[in-house]
């Protein structure tokens, strides 16, 4: 299968500078190395979305336009996933 993100799913350029995230940071880049799905939650404001970002463009900038964000909290991840995508005109193969 091959997907074509469209900009508005792909992730966020990150927040400089970045501070006081370091274990956070290293337990995502471990979780995302160990499996095609990470999922990041936590209240609204917290820094999630700049969380992902940072360790997207630090340990993983070469699969950036490969990886997809989605908002909300979906019971069927990629499900969710798909159909954001569809609707912003992937195509899916």
């Amino acid at each position: 299968m091959s997907v074509r993100v469209p900009l508005l799913s792909r992730p966020a350029n990150p927040p400089v500078p970045f501070v006081g995230r370091a274990a956070e940071d290293k337990r995502l880049k471990d979780v995302i190395a160990r499996g095609p799905i990470a999922v990041v939650c936590g209240f609204s404001g917290v820094g999630k979305s700049a969380l992902v970002a940072h360790a997207l463009a630090t340990h993983f900038a070469d699969a950036r336009e490969r990886t997809v964000v989605v908002d909300g909290g979906a019971d069927d991840v990629i499900g969710s996933a798909l159909t954001a995508l569809r609707k912003r005109g992937a195509e899916i193969e």
